[in-house]
């Protein structure tokens, strides 16, 4: 009886208390007693964002937001329907902040501003509602068989099941209390010190074998002080009252004249009141939402502030942009491919926002800030970068079906250690595949440019090389790394320093070593071919097997009669680099006939080892491609056999090896 009557007195006393602490609240709220909430209608055309119920969005809904943020209050029903912009089923900040970025007119949430009819049930929580019930009977069962084993499995489902009336007078003296009163009504308080004392003694026998068989009656009051009060505390304070950190979205800013943008802040307090503050307003001037307006040039320092507590963004405002361009004007792409756009304003100008537009969405939509395309459809559109005063660019899109196959320029190459190749790919006609990137299995033998597909010998093996486009199809290469002979490797490096000569010291070389007396005007491609080859004789300490000359045959047929002449339609000799070449409008010149030579710097194979393509260094290149007089050392290629515009073809080749080796 000394307990019962103890849990009575103890019960009385927690009554008095929660009907003391709700009348403080009542009183504040100007009502004497709570009366249920006034659901206003919400119909379909309702606009999302309006929480005021006006029919519009504007500063009216955001005030209306924060101060329900202010308050910490749970929305649920109509509010959170209209209020959640970000449809997570959740209100907070984000929520508000989206809704100034619409009254800005900046990029935003596009359901703000929709009817509720217009948007898919699915994107909000219709049974918020009802979820949060069951979270708090989850919660409820590990206290309260302890402490009020009776009421329990009667009454708290059916009466108040979030809220677990009778675990409030042992558990939480005064915090459970007021939270419960401010949800249920002061009658509903009032009848939990009445039915505890009656119904503890004489049910509590019957009930607790079945919900706690094991553990005797007493054991559970000695149990719970002591494990409630760790609990609740340290997982309530969750957030400090006062802040002592802020942070903006953006610290440093460059705005163009006119143009605007939304400070946005947090901080890591429970309730915030947020103020902006202008050093210079006549350059930048800031509201007290934080939208941010560029007024004229010149910098100035926006500084938000929370009590004691601040933080600063950086702002400098530019002349506005009066022209705009794309990295692109055209693009072609294969469905399902992308491309990112990017764009440029004149020096000196500033335009923050660039918002992209199609005007064929279902063929090439693009994203509104960031400009990446993607190919959707077949068919052609136009996107369009946009400043916020007009100025515009366009690139006009032509989408076709992706590639479904590939092919390489070449299937087979042979390079040096340091000579290189460029693969091209090619695709079916009236498909696309704008992307095509290309990879080496062994980077240690032959390494590759991703995006230029050129190929360069690293060490001698082999490996191959591939080019992949979207979806995966690739098209694949042989390259074979080999190290040349010691005297090509050096003629090789020798010629390659000639590159981008002037004749000038060719000329002057050989008239100093002969009584040609070329002149400057002299078609030199032969005086080029012999002084090379006489200073490249210097080199490797040979003399030169070969006579000054001014006329292609004159280092033609000594190389002839020394074995090393070698015609593409007698022999069957593959040219390597170092070799010197001779063309014709002749199959088989002799003596005469013979109107260009060179030397060969690399050659490209096809699978079967054939030579199809030779690159070559020469003086006079200029006559191989207009027939026009030329002072300079170029590089040059050529396909054996294969005559140009003017019917000359490489016809012949001197093999630099044996030329050397019959005078060695």
């Amino acid at each position: 009886m000394a307990i019962v009557s103890m849990k009575r007195w103890v019960a009385l006393v927690l009554a008095a208390l929660l009907v003391v602490s709700v009348i403080p609240a009542a009183a504040a709220s100007g009502d004497e007693q709570p009366q249920p909430e006034q659901t206003p209608e919400i119909t379909a055309a309702t606009l999302i964002g309006d929480v005021t119920l006006d029919g519009k969005v504007d500063v009216m809904d955001v005030t209306a937001m924060q101060k329900n943020l202010a308050r910490d209050k749970s929305l649920s029903g109509y509010e959170l329907l209209v209020s959640d912009t970000q449809r997570d089923g959740r209100f907070t900040i984000s929520d508000a902040t989206e809704i100034q970025r619409y009254i800005a007119e900046m990029p935003y949430n596009p359901v703000i501003g929709m009817p509720l009819g217009e948007v898919h049930p699915d994107t909000f929580p219709t049974e918020a509602p009802t979820e949060q019930p069951t979270e708090a009977l989850t919660e409820a069962p590990t206290e309260a068989p302890t402490e009020m084993p009776t009421e329990q499995p009667t009454e708290a489902p059916t009466e108040a099941p979030t809220e677990a009336p009778t675990e409030m007078p042992t558990e939480q003296p005064t915090q459970a209390p007021t939270e419960a009163l401010t949800e249920q009504p002061t009658e509903q308080q009032t009848q939990v010190p009445t039915e505890q004392p009656t119904e503890v003694p004489t049910e509590q026998p019957t009930e607790a074998p079945t919900e706690a068989p094991t553990e005797a009656p007493t054991e559970a009051p000695t149990e719970q002080p002591t494990e409630a009060p760790t609990e609740q505390p340290t997982e309530a304070p969750t957030l400090p009252v006062v802040p002592t950190v802020i942070t903006l979205n953006a610290e440093e800013l460059t705005l163009g004249v006119n143009e605007h943008f939304q400070l946005t802040a947090e901080s890591d307090a429970a309730v915030t009141i947020f103020r902006y503050h202008s050093n210079r307003p006549e350059v930048a001037e800031v509201s007290d939402s934080g939208l941010i307006k560029a007024m004229q040039t010149g910098d100035a320092i926006i500084t938000c502030t929370d009590g004691t507590v601040s933080a600063t963004c950086m702002v400098k405002v530019c002349p506005e942009a009066t022209s705009l361009t794309l990295n692109k004007t055209a693009l072609t792409l294969g469905v399902g491919e992308s491309y990112d756009l990017n764009s440029t304003i004149n020096a000196g100008a500033a335009a923050h926002h660039r918002f992209y537009f199609s005007d064929n969405k279902d063929v090439a939509p693009v994203t509104l800030s960031g400009g990446v395309v993607t190919a959707q459809a077949a068919g052609t559109a136009n996107i369009s970068c946009v400043l916020l005063n007009g100025v515009k660019a366009v690139c006009a899109v032509t989408v076709l079906p992706m590639a479904d196959s590939l092919t390489l320029n070449q299937t087979a190459v042979s390079l040096t250690p340091g000579g290189s190749f460029d693969f091209n790919s090619s695709i079916p006609k009236n498909t696309a595949a704008f992307h095509r990137a290309y990879y080496s299995e062994d980077p240690e033998i032959v390494s590759i440019t991703k995006s230029g597909g050129i190929a360069t010998g690293q060490k001698e093996g082999k490996t191959r090389i591939y080019c992949e486009i979207n979806g995966g199809t690739r098209a694949y290469a042989t390259v074979t790394v080999a190290e040349m002979p010691e005297i090509r490797t050096v003629m090789v490096e020798h010629l390659r320093a000639q590159v981008g000569n002037h004749n000038t010291p060719y000329v002057q070389y050989i008239n100093a070593r002969s009584n040609l007396n070329v002149t400057m005007s002299f078609p030199w491609c032969a005086v080029f071919a012999w002084s090379a080859l006489d200073q490249f004789a210097t080199k490797i300490g040979r003399p030169n097997p070969l006579q000054a000359a001014k006329h292609v045959s004159d280092i033609a047929e000594p190389a002839r009669k020394l074995g090393a002449l070698h015609n593409i339609y007698d022999y069957d000799y593959t040219p390597k680099p170092g070799d010197l070449f001779c063309t014709s409008a002749l199959k088989r010149p002799i003596d005469g006939g013979r109107d260009h030579i060179g030397y060969v710097e690399s050659v490209d194979t096809d699978a079967s080892g054939k030579v199809i393509r030779v690159h070559t260094i020469e003086g006079n290149y200029a006559w191989e491609v207009n027939g026009a007089f030329d002072t300079y050392v170029w590089r040059g290629t050529w396909v054996p056999g294969v005559p140009n515009e003017y019917q000359s073809a490489m016809v012949e080749f001197i093999d630099i090896e044996k030329l050397f080796n019959v005078q060695a």
